[in-house]
């Protein structure tokens, strides 16, 4: 089985364009969609729910999901993931929006070619 056959997800990856307010010249955030329909795998939650950091098998994770990308994706930390969907029922898993706290490319041992990209994200709150 290929790698792109387990990537049963699909995520919209936003960046952010930014407006300046005219009256008081600062920049707010605005998203805008990068790239949609990126297949994916979403691991789903990770945290433990023991503040923002833990240890899994002596790797530290930053984030409160894992989502792994096609070795063609374009994503960078500055980026934020939404709209997670199931390819299988086309049911939306989570909407998000995440943002994307650290970008890992993974690499074939044998030949040293990008397999797949890995991003930790970290759910953005409102409020």
């Amino acid at each position: 089985m290929a790698f792109v056959d387990v990537l049963i997800h699909t995520c919209t990856i936003q960046e952010d364009t930014g407006v300046v307010n005219a009256d008081s010249g600062r920049v707010t955030p605005s998203w805008t969609d990068l790239s949609t329909s990126n297949p994916c795998l979403w691991e789903g939650r990770v945290s433990t729910g023991e503040g923002n950091e833990r240890t899994d098998n002596k790797k530290e994770i930053i984030g409160d999901s894992i989502i792994h990308l096609g070795p063609t994706a374009v994503i960078a930390t500055t980026n934020r993931v939404t709209d997670i969907v199931n390819n299988l029922d086309s049911v939306t898993v989570d909407a998000g929006p995440f943002t994307v706290m650290l970008v890992t490319p993974v690499f074939t041992p044998s030949d040293g070619t990008l397999h797949h990209i890995e991003c930790e994200l970290k759910r953005v709150h409102s409020g």
